[in-house]
């Protein structure tokens, strides 16, 4: 891994001072006493070429090692734990300062090839677009969080540190082709910028870098996160970009191997989520029974999550465990607990208070709306009612409902918040009305008087009551004008009602009756016919007229009513709403003589019009070139037998309508084709 970063010295006279840090393990190549740094313009020219002076070494046969403590349990896996620095610097003055900026490279050849990138080489720029004296990021200060254990996930930090303020954005780009053979000192000239990026190996790409069933990516605070699905070791490039307000200050990559490692003995556990109802014992099982790839003896460390408990922890492999109230409790489950592979796995049990229902009913008679109310007799928080049984399903906490036998079974089952079920079913005792009787249908002529009789009943109550001498008696006289039925609500000596409905019609014959048809649309002026279908005397209101059809002409909206005798001099009527639609002249907005005989010629449309004046077309130019008195007339795109262009023509129409009346219209039509 090599850390590189600028510090400006003075920007007045182009002084800066060239960083760069080289770690290396005992499995890299020997790192270089003088390496060299090449720097070009932006159009990829060489600007110069210069090495670097080492300042200080830690190596292991030269000074005291620098130790590298592992923190994670594969580190100590991949190799030696020393990690040895050599730490390089060299202040130097440019000559000026080009348009586009300046980028410094610095290149190595030979590292082991990794799984997902088809050469090993490696280039590391840096780049700073302006000579503003802004000293770049310090890139990637978590040097050694290159290692994963295998089918982990993992979170490592490779933010860079910025001292100037600035924001710093990262991205995931492809390696950069490096040097191809030693000698491990690249010296100039190094490969031309821009830079060629490596092929990836399939199946790896620039959105799968390291494979596995969660894609790594770098956050925008610079971690990398990931699952380590795939062993072996991966290149990994990071391109870190810094800004301020919002113009790109400098830019550098970063490339570095990652490992994914694999335990020597790794455990697997796996729980899954308990819900518990109406018991609070549960047996819990690691569902992963074996190690991944060893039979060795699983050393298992349980808790099981009550808070303030010191007893609640078991190293049983299936403990059976009595939680000691309702609740929601975290089961930390470790397994290989003296191992450095071990695996932790976490469930949740969720302890439910017991849930009991039951519903409670309101007394009623067959027939009735009978009320019905769930409760629970324990506290619990009831999510979802249902209601079955009997003919009847409702999702409400109280419905209501009709039966129509004495006895019907109810059933009621009721799901907790949690989840937990309990079921209640029960059956009603309902009164069965009394046997009750009323006046049979009947007919009387229009304006006769009725007497209606119930019977059986201890109460009753007529509906409509409008015309009659009293609503609560067995007996009532009505005088009805329209034909109409009554209905009786006959309560017996229990409470129960029975609805009896008596009809009374106006006609002596059922079948005479004075139709006239359905409301109708007419045009202003038109008159319509109108015939009474039946009956020996007739009268139209509001016309007068005693003749069987009228002819009725509208001029504005207008109720009609037929009254119709029959021979026995009962009466009928009937109602017909006649609405009026005014004369119109409608002018179609395009038409296309093109000959497919679709819309290939303009004819306006005439609604109530008896007579027309004129229709008359112009061009553009104000001239007239179409006109008639033809209400069968119509343009056929041409005037004098010529085919008129595209575009719009204005139109003129006058003509009098079947009352009488002028109707004028105009406006536009366009020619399209």
């Amino acid at each position: 891994m090599v850390v590189r970063y600028i510090d400006c010295i003075d920007a007045a006279t182009n002084q800066y001072k060239i960083n760069m840090v080289v770690y290396k393990g005992s499995y890299d190549f020997a790192a270089e006493t003088e390496p060299w740094i090449q720097v070009l313009k932006s159009d990829g020219s060489l600007y110069r070429a210069f090495q670097l002076d080492i300042i200080y070494m830690y190596d292991n046969n030269l000074d005291t090692p620098t130790p590298y403590i592992p923190v994670y349990k594969c580190d100590s896996l991949y190799g030696v734990g020393l990690r040895d620095s050599f730490f390089y610097s060299k202040t130097i003055t440019l000559d000026s300062f080009p348009i586009g900026g300046l980028t410094f490279i610095y290149q190595r050849c030979c590292s082991p090839l990794p799984l997902n990138f088809e050469a090993a080489g490696m280039t590391l720029f840096l780049k700073i677009y302006a000579n503003d004296c802004n000293s770049t990021p310090r890139s990637f200060h978590h040097l050694f969080n290159r290692i994963n254990c295998w089918r982990d996930y993992f979170d490592k930090n490779h933010a860079s540190i910025e001292s100037d303020g600035d924001s710093i954005t990262y991205e995931l780009i492809p390696t950069i082709t490096g040097a191809e053979y030693p000698p491990f000192e690249i010296i100039p000239p190094m490969m031309p910028d821009p830079f060629v990026f490596v092929n990836f190996i399939p199946p790896y790409s620039l959105a799968d870098y390291i494979g596995g069933l969660v894609p790594m990516v770098i956050t925008p605070e610079g971690h990398l996160v990931g699952e380590a699905s795939v062993y072996g070791s991966f290149f990994i490039n990071i391109l870190v970009k810094e800004y301020r307000d919002g113009i790109l200050l400098s830019e550098m990559n970063n490339t570095f191997s990652l490992g994914n490692i694999p335990c020597l003995h790794p455990y697997i556990a796996l729980l899954n989520d308990t819900l518990l109802c109406n018991n609070t014992s549960v047996e819990l099982v690691n569902i992963v029974s074996t190690t991944a790839t060893a039979f060795a003896p699983h050393n298992y460390l349980w808790d099981f999550g009550v808070a303030g408990s010191s007893t609640d922890t078991s190293s049983a492999s299936t403990p059976i465990f009595t939680y000691p109230a309702p609740g929601s409790y975290t089961v930390t489950l470790i397994d290989g607990v003296v191992d450095e592979c071990a695996d932790t796995a976490i469930a949740t049990v969720v302890v439910s208070a017991p849930v009991e229902v039951q519903f409670n009913s309101s007394i009623g008679c067959v027939g009735d709306t009978i009320a019905l109310s769930g409760s629970t007799t324990t506290g619990s928080t009831i999510s979802t009612w249902q209601w079955s049984g009997s003919g009847i399903n409702s999702i409400a906490q109280s419905p209501s409902f009709v039966f129509a036998y004495q006895n019907p079974i109810v059933t009621l089952a009721a799901v907790s918040d949690l989840g937990c079920v309990d079921v209640y079913t029960d059956t009603l005792q309902l009164i069965l009305p009394a046997t009750t009787s009323a006046t049979s249908d009947t007919t009387i002529c229009f304006g006769a008087t009725l007497t209606l009789q119930a019977s059986g009943g201890g109460s009753y109550s007529w509906i409509p009551n409008a015309q009659m001498a009293s609503s609560v008696a067995s007996s009532i006289t009505i005088t009805p004008t329209l034909s109409d039925h009554c209905d009786v609500t006959i309560t017996d000596a229990n409470g129960c009602q029975t609805l009896h409905y008596e009809q009374v019609w106006v006609e002596v014959i059922t079948t005479f009756h004075a139709d006239i048809g359905s409301d109708t649309l007419v045009t202003q002026g038109i008159p319509i016919n109108l015939t009474a279908p039946q009956g020996v005397a007739f009268e139209w209101l509001p016309t007068g007229e005693t003749t069987q059809a009228i002819n009725y002409t509208a001029d504005e909206a207008t109720q009609l009513i037929l009254i119709a005798t029959d021979m026995n001099g009962c009466k009928s009527y009937d109602t017909l709403t006649v609405r009026v639609n005014e004369a119109s002249i409608i002018i179609p907005n395009a038409f296309s003589p093109d000959s497919d005989n679709i819309n290939d010629v303009f004819m306006p449309f005439y609604n109530g019009i008896e007579q027309l004046f004129f229709l008359q077309i112009f061009n553009r130019w104000g001239e007239k070139i179409f006109e008639t008195k033809d209400l069968n007339a119509y343009w056929d795109g041409t005037y004098n037998g010529t085919s008129q262009p595209l575009g719009t023509y204005f139109v003129h129409i006058q003509g009098q309508s079947f009352g009488g009346k002028t109707v004028l219209s105009s406006g536009n039509v366009t020619l399209v084709k």
